[in-house]
């Protein structure tokens, strides 16, 4: 079989093929993200290859005369067609978790007709944004390529073409904060659900990766083992090495073609997929003889709703009052403990206590000082809701809070355009929503805490875990990420717990830090440095879990640069690029 011959066939006439190779690209890359029951992240080396049969076939070739005769919209719209297909594909998958929000009477909305047509048009309308990224890449990667010389496609192939995935998941990062712009929107390069690189969380040679260059230079590398395999299937790479082994293990082989480049990619994806196996076991003996230790204590809760009863809210806090207790009996050693978003546990404190009150319950509960997180909904002096993190001392009382800055769309406000929806046909709604869910943003960054045991944290509330950005400025002076989760809002929906697990460890991996997450409805977990689970609850029940997480003493590159050399990187090739072709036309 002939790979090269075969893309021939997808001609310009037989426009269904190349929707069809799209359509496979978002399954596989859909199959590849985490969510799944199994692990299926090694699909990712091969995901985009269809895609590229669709894109790099023998008749987009004549793009560069169109453009020099102005002929570009109408192949340009193919193209960015055939991308859009790809991801409206994936992400339609892999935002499945959308319909586990319905009925959404917890933000006000009482109508369940009206719930489930808002749930299937943000669904609908979130899968579609996002796609356009995917579309946009796909039509620039052609377009771009035509730039330049026969001689040069090579250099294209495995530098430009990444480049531009790379900027464009970048800018989808910012996307979706406007695609959902509303009074509790925080702009920025926030939004990296659905980033590749996620698939890739139980690969350890990913998570050094991130170390150094982030999820993005992650992204660079699934993109271009997915060219390399799709250059080695169309013969214009030939993969010799692989030849001559075999020619040395069995004198007399003769080349087969296909068989040969079938075999030499298989073995690649099999070496990608468990040969960072090892190197996790390697790292992971050597995190757990690191000296230096924190003791946790994570507090998880399960209810559903945070509207709760007088009644249900009191039953709550005697739990908490039980399991602090508990932890200070069964384990003294403890550093902190963390509970979930929307615990309003030192809220409810102080209904029934003086400050006094509260500072002679901790310091006789805790021998040791332990410091304390949990989150509540308060009201400012300006009637402003917000999420707020409370951090208090044991044995010293409260020491400061953090005011949640990175806000859900849907969750914690409503977007402007969805407010107008809502308006239209039940305004009720719209109103109990402002007034039981409608959060305002936090108005400075997270600051550091330290504690009298020499470490020191800052707090990360939830959506602000998928924000490399954010983590990153939140780890600074700081040495432990503690994450405060819930997704109730989600009534404990799989897939988005798993995607926000896969989240969790490159985030500590990027930073080179351990990581602690308390959830509602969900599972807690600790994870090391180098993104390996520690300890995590066995399902999504009230639970008590503890243990101890080792430091790092040194910050990792992409502590002190982030995303900023890959994307000057990416920016300097494409800019090279144009210039290319400018020289190119002018000497045409």
């Amino acid at each position: 079989m002939d790979f090269k011959h075969k893309i021939k066939l997808i001609s310009p006439k037989d426009s269904g093929k190349k929707y069809l190779l799209a359509s496979i690209s978002g399954l596989l890359l859909s199959l590849s993200y985490p969510g799944w029951e199994v692990d299926l992240g090694f699909l990712v080396w091969i995901g985009f290859v269809p895609l590229f049969f669709a894109l790099f076939s023998q008749d987009n070739e004549g793009l560069l005369h169109d453009i020099l005769h102005n002929k570009t919209k109408k192949h340009l719209r193919k193209l960015f067609s055939i991308g859009f297909v790809a991801g409206f594909i994936y992400f339609l998958i892999i935002f499945r978790w959308f319909f586990s929000i319905h009925p959404i009477t917890d933000l006000g909305i009482e109508n369940e007709l009206l719930s489930l047509v808002l749930v299937y048009l943000v669904y609908i309308v979130s899968s579609f944004g996002m796609a356009l990224l995917w579309g946009v890449f796909a039509a620039s990667s052609v377009w771009l390529r035509n730039f330049l010389p026969n001689n040069k496609k090579y250099l294209f192939n495995f530098l430009l073409i990444p480049s531009i995935l790379v900027l464009t998941e970048y800018i989808r990062a910012w996307w979706f904060g406007i695609l959902w712009y509303g009074p509790g929107t925080l702009l920025g390069p926030h939004w990296t659900i659905g980033n590749l690189a996620y698939a890739l969380s139980d690969n350890s040679l990913a998570l050094w990766l991130s170390s150094y260059l982030g999820i993005y230079g992650v992204l660079f590398l699934i993109i271009s083992v997915n060219i390399l395999i799709y250059l080695v299937l169309i013969k214009e790479i030939t993969p010799s090495f692989i030849f001559r082994i075999k020619k040395i293990l069995t004198p007399g082989a003769k080349e087969k073609g296909i068989n040969l480049r079938i075999f030499s990619i298989a073995l690649s994806i099999i070496v990608l997929t468990f040969v960072p196996k090892l190197i996790e076991k390697i790292n992971f003996n050597f995190e757990k003889s690191t000296p230096h230790h924190i003791n946790y204590a994570i507090i998880q809760t399960q209810h559903q709703s945070e509207d709760l009863t007088a009644e249900e809210n009191l039953k709550k806090f005697k739990k908490q009052l039980e399991l602090l207790k508990k932890i200070s009996q069964e384990h003294p050693e403890t550093d902190i403990i963390l509970m979930p978003e929307g615990s309003n546990f030192s809220k409810n404190l102080q209904k029934f206590q003086t400050p006094e009150q509260v500072f002679d319950f901790y310091s006789r509960l805790f021998k040791k000082p332990a410091l304390v997180i949990d989150n509540s909904r308060v009201v400012d002096q300006f009637g402003r809701q917000l999420s707020r993190v409370i951090v208090t001392n044991t044995n010293k009382g409260a020491l400061g809070h953090y005011d949640k800055r990175f806000l859900t769309p849907g969750g914690e406000f409503l977007p402007y355009h969805v407010q107008l929806l809502i308006r239209i046909f039940n305004p009720n709604s719209l109103i109990n929503f402002i007034s039981d869910r409608g959060f305002s943003i936090g108005e400075n960054p997270s600051s550091s805490i330290g504690s009298d045991n020499g470490y020191n944290i800052k707090p990360i509330v939830c959506s602000d875990l998928l924000s490399p950005n954010i983590v990153k400025n939140a780890s600074k002076n700081s040495d432990i990420l503690t994450v405060l989760t819930s997704t109730s809002i989600f009534n404990g929906n799989p897939t988005i717990i798993n995607q926000n697990l896969a989240i969790a460890k490159f985030r500590a991996s990027e930073l080179k830090k351990p990581l602690i997450l308390s959830a509602n409805e969900g599972f807690s977990y600790a994870i090391s440095s180098n993104g390996k689970i520690q300890n995590i609850t066995k399902n999504q029940d009230q639970e008590l879990l503890t243990g101890g997480v080792a430091l790092k003493t040194k910050n990792s590159w992409y502590n002190k640069y982030g995303d900023k050399p890959i994307l000057l990187f990416t920016v300097l090739l494409l800019s090279t690029t144009v210039l290319v072709f400018k020289f190119k036309m002018l000497a045409d």
